[in-house]
């Protein structure tokens, strides 16, 4: 935060307010911190927690709906979840300008994931109305580049893998037939059908062979 300061301050050289606003629920004791001292250095900045603020301010503005899923008024239950998803859906079909109404619910949509069940979410706000916003075109397109980029990691390594088992199926396939002479086509085969980690055992093991009988030994181990 004090980073943040330091960086608007040269940029703009005007007053700056902070605030920390946490969305989802938790316990954690960093939710409570709301500034950094070190030695004579202190800067202190806001903290809002969702989960405790009225919900009814934030239903005034058209703008501050999604925000206004996750917050709870004092006392709400679990059971109250339902009742509150639904005012928030009703403010947000009374938005006249389409296009705002759709990016407002799928702002929403996307927030309420943090509290809510699928389930609960798809009752009041349809995933229909998501096709047009594009904050969720850009989660999609975020989520589309990085499934791609763990495809081809993925595919990287496995092409990686595949290359040095074909080392390890040509290595020991030149080693055998000078312990045990000309393999047999099943021999061949179930030498081919090994894994990498067996393939290295057999090159070590094959420099004690004498034999066929001892590869059909150890392949029947």
């Amino acid at each position: 935060m004090l980073e943040y300061w330091i960086r608007l301050w040269r940029l703009h050289g005007k007053p700056i307010h902070q605030v920390v606003l946490y969305l989802r629920k938790t316990n954690s004791p960093l939710v409570r911190v709301d500034e950094l001292q070190v030695g004579e250095t202190r800067h202190r900045y806001g903290v809002v927690r969702l989960w405790e603020q009225d919900p009814l301010p934030l239903l005034q503005n058209p703008a501050l709906l999604p925000l206004a899923t996750l917050a709870r008024k004092a006392g709400r239950s679990t059971s109250a979840d339902a009742e509150h998803l639904a005012l928030v859906a009703d403010r947000v079909a009374a938005i006249k300008n389409p296009v705002l109404q759709k990016e407002i619910a799928g702002g929403c949509h996307l927030l309420a994931g943090l509290g809510f069940s699928q389930e609960l979410i798809n009752a009041y706000f349809t995933m229909g109305i998501l096709d047009d916003s594009v904050t969720y075109q850009a989660a999609v397109a975020e989520y589309t580049r990085r499934a791609s980029l763990e495809g081809e990691r993925q595919g990287e390594q496995r092409g990686i893998h595949q290359g040095i088992q074909q080392e390890a199926q040509s290595l020991v396939l030149r080693l055998l037939p000078r312990r045990c002479g000309q393999l047999s086509h099943e021999q061949e085969l179930s030498v081919r059908a090994l894994p990498l980690e067996q393939l290295e055992a057999l090159a070590e093991a094959l420099l004690d062979f004498d034999g066929p009988e001892a590869l059909n030994a150890w392949l029947a181990v």
